[in-house]
């Protein structure tokens, strides 16, 4: 009994509100007398099974009020309803890593005389009770409770239990009994790693996105849980479009805004007077004064180059899964901005956008975007199936990844811009870091016929990149658009390739980077930067595997 309560626990830090309440780590050295080792293995176990058996009770047993009353406290406050935005950002953390203590302290037991076992099980279902009142008071509940780890670990000591209940706390532990719970453990630990959690806390603008990743090394599997930084309110890029009743505007008519399609004051400055004053219910007087609070809430005068800078530091860089690519591009493809790949089919356009729903959900750290993605899809080429492979190449759970992205099949160029409209909804209450548009041409080109319906056609389709520039400008998010090619009349037999872009100026102006995709050797593809601001006119050349988009084999 003395080696199984020996064994040496750190109790990690536990943050609350900002504020961190650590207890001292309990490393003590295995000839202390088993009373004190047992209160120091049990208040560090209380605070790794925080979310599997309940603190407060665990807690309470392994020692005096006095010296746990203040954790115990710290950890009821985690489950506090009035704490959500402030609490809720380290519950995720909190339990992984409470989560992976337990799993390690049940290995090391297994390799003892874990003869207490059964005695420490029953305390632990009666806390398990306690801890349930916090958490029915909690949205993001659900994430822990039926998440696949907890359910692993509580099998792994239920069937501890249940065989020290049977054969009495001396006995000997069979070898098929410690496979079965090691078969837990380990299961238990794969989903520690293979999770990925999103929380609501209340409030558009406080988030948690939660990534877990696997990255290997020489020796062994190294697994890294990566947290993504919460946003703040004075953190975001955009103000929530209800912050105008502070301001004397009348809540129904912040509904009228909002049922309209416009949910933050940034995408309302970006609208005209005229198209306001179309929404019904809103008079031109009304509209002024919606307008003249706006104002007061976000800037849309004259700033510094300074300024511009420095909001540039807010651009994410989300790895296409090529180095080659991603160094032609400075990175990879940027949020804030338009990136439109034209080129023949079999290029490879869409397979880079089935890629970058994947990548753009990395940390990052990872060169990813930390965030959801928005897919639409105007030919029916997106396959889910082709999301599974491509998330196995970097580790990530594709039934996870697949939840992240939002689609959408666009039948008509009217279904096309109006399912753009009801994207700032999800936008402004979620963090997108995405938009795929596959391909922005095509329903333009079957809605509108001959050269009669040419200037409607364009005017109707510089409508849509109008909305998808103010999408990309207002939320912070990438707009990749695929494109299709024409045969160019004027080419004339010298010129190697005599096809352009589909959607002429209108089209052109738009798309912040421009990317002319062709068919190389067998599976590569050779990217070219055919328009940029910021990059030199080069190329690339990529290759298509089953795990997306790499760097082309020699």
């Amino acid at each position: 009994m003395a080696t199984l309560f020996s064994l040496n626990i750190c109790t990690p830090p536990i943050p609350i509100s900002d504020k961190t309440i650590s207890e001292k780590p309990r490393c003590e050295t295995v000839n202390q007398e088993i009373s004190s080792t047992r209160r120091y293995l049990l208040a560090g176990f209380g605070g790794s099974l925080a979310f599997n058996c309940g603190l407060a009770p665990l807690v309470a047993w392994a020692g005096d009020e006095e010296q746990d009353g203040s954790l115990v406290g710290a950890m009821k406050s985690l489950f506090d309803p009035n704490e959500k935005t402030k609490s809720g950002k380290v519950l995720p953390k909190a339990y992984l890593n409470s989560a992976r203590e337990v799993v390690k302290t049940l290995r090391e037991s297994l390799k003892e005389d874990p003869n207490d076992m059964a005695k420490f099980r029953r305390v632990a279902d009666a806390a398990k009770e306690s801890i349930r009142g916090y958490l029915v008071n909690w949205r993001g509940q659900q994430s822990v409770v039926n998440e696949e780890s907890y359910v692993m670990i509580e099998k792994a000591i239920r069937s501890l239990a249940s065989f020290y209940s049977k054969a009495g706390p001396s006995a000997p532990l069979p070898e098929q009994v410690k496979l079965e719970i090691m078969s837990s453990l380990d299961t238990a630990e794969k989903f520690f790693y293979y999770t990925l959690i999103t929380l609501a806390v209340g409030g558009s603008s406080h988030r948690v996105f939660n990534h877990v990743l696997c990255s290997r090394s020489e020796e062994q599997s190294q697994l890294q849980l990566v947290e993504r930084e919460e946003i703040d309110e004075d953190e975001d890029l955009f103000e929530a479009i209800d912050k105008l009743t502070s301001h004397g505007i009348n809540a129904g008519d912040v509904k009228k805004l909002q049922d309209a399609g416009i949910y933050t004051c940034n995408g309302l400055m970006m609208h005209t007077k005229k198209s306001l004053t179309g929404i019904k219910g809103l008079s031109e007087a009304k509209v002024d004064k919606i307008c003249e609070a706006a104002e007061k809430l976000v800037n849309y005068g004259y700033i510094t180059g300074s300024d511009v800078l420095l909001r540039r530091k807010a651009v994410v860089r989300i790895t296409t899964g090529s180095q080659a690519l991603d160094e032609l591009l400075g990175g990879g493809i940027e949020t804030l901005q338009i990136t439109e790949a034209f080129g023949e089919f079999r290029s490879g356009k869409t397979q880079l956008a089935h890629t970058l729903c994947v990548t753009t959900q990395l940390p990052t750290n990872m060169k990813g975007g930390n965030g959801k993605v928005a897919y639409i899809d105007t030919e029916g080429t997106f396959r889910p199936d082709r999301i599974v492979p491509i998330a196995e190449r970097f580790g990530m759970d594709a039934g996870a990844v697949l939840d992240n992205i939002i689609y959408a099949r666009a039948y008509t160029y009217e279904h096309q811009y109006n399912l753009l409209l009801g994207l700032a909804a999800k936008m402004s209450e979620e963090p997108f870091r995405l938009l795929i548009v596959d391909s922005v041409i095509a329903l333009f080109r079957v809605d509108f016929t001959g050269r009669g319906e040419l200037a409607d056609r364009q005017q109707k389709l510089a409508q849509m990149l109008s909305r998808l520039i103010k999408i990309a400008e207002e939320f912070n998010v990438a707009v990749y658009m695929t494109n299709q090619v024409i045969a160019d009349p004027g080419g004339g037999v010298f010129i190697s390739d005599p096809k352009k872009p589909a959607g002429g100026h209108v089209l052109a102006h738009a798309a912040t980077v421009r990317l002319m995709f062709r068919k190389g050797k067998g599976e590569q593809r050779v990217c070219k930067v055919f328009d940029a601001p910021n990059l030199p006119e080069s190329e690339a050349i990529f290759q298509i595997t089953p795990g997306g988009i790499a760097d082309a084999k020699d």
